[in-house]
């Protein structure tokens, strides 16, 4: 099968990827990770020509006592004919992004996943509460959104241009890498721990609002509406080249605004935290 456009663009711009500072700081010590695994070394996948990647994109973390974790990223058509970003490990996958098209805007992918937990060896409720756990973890790193329903964004791709709209190629690259990474410790399954994140430390995240349906969630194609309508930070003007962007609610909407264009705005991570979900001010 031929390779879509906007899949070799998005190829493309992962491989002149350089990814830097794979330091997991959520952990206790900090676990630090590097480019590259023993060529030996065997994944699936990894060496295999499906994987349009080839072996660009392979990461090695130190645990502490000497144990390594190896993570492998790849991008394939797989048995459902979706293109897909995989991370993957010597135990199995870690996590994954489909890059879907968004309806009303050709060619702009949306690099989000939800969140969960799948294990025979747990019941329900003790998914839900890894998963709460997985969640909360994440967002205390600050470097992805994560919205109400748990689904966690990398990033909004315009396959036409091959330009990351919310972030860049680098920092894309290095937080999925780390959320899978994590992802994979709370999996249970995968044969390591990362230290100093024991399942318990993190409270289940929730909140009002997360059981009022899906209003809160802004789709992909309006995402990219109010990125490429404000291409930086309202308020303290910063870009993708000093740091992630988010879509935030002018009115928030716990407190009843809507999830249109005329009420979101862009702000960097750092903004976005700081005006919270009480404050109502427009930067427009």
């Amino acid at each position: 099968m031929a390779i879509p456009a906007y899949v070799q663009r998005f190829r493309n711009a992962l491989l002149d990827a350089q990814v830097e500072d794979l330091n997991v700081g959520c952990c206790s010590p900090t676990v630090g990770g590097e480019h590259g695994i023993p060529a030996t070394s065997k994944i699936k996948y990894n060496n295999d020509e499906v994987n349009l990647l080839g072996r660009e994109h392979e990461y090695t973390f130190h645990l502490p006592s000497e144990v390594r974790v190896q993570v492998s990223i790849q991008l394939y058509l797989n048995e459902h004919n979706q293109w897909r970003l995989f991370a993957f490990n010597d135990r199995g996958m870690l996590f994954s992004v489909n890059l879907t098209l968004e309806r009303k805007e050709k060619d702009v992918v949306t690099l989000a996943q939800v969140l969960s937990i799948k294990s025979h060896k747990m019941d329900s409720e003790q998914r839900a509460r890894i998963r709460g756990e997985l969640v909360h973890c994440l967002r205390s790193l600050q470097r992805s959104e994560i919205d109400h329903r748990n689904c966690i964004y990398f990033g909004t791709f315009d396959g036409r241009d091959g330009t990351f709209l919310d972030t860049t190629a680098n920092d894309f690259m290095r937080d999925f890498t780390i959320s899978a990474l994590i992802k994979g410790h709370f999996m249970q399954n995968k044969s390591y721990k990362l230290p100093g994140l024991h399942y318990e430390k993190f409270a289940i995240w929730g909140d009002a609002a997360s059981t009022r349906g899906l209003g809160r969630s802004i789709p992909g194609w309006l995402r990219y509406q109010v990125l490429e309508r404000d291409r930086r930070c309202l308020l303290c003007g910063a870009t993708t080249d000093d740091t992630k962007l988010h879509v935030d609610h002018i009115i928030p909407w716990s407190q009843g605004g809507p999830t249109e264009l005329d009420n979101l705005q862009t702000l960097c991570a750092r903004c976005n935290l700081g005006k919270g979900n009480r404050a109502t001010d427009d930067f427009r």
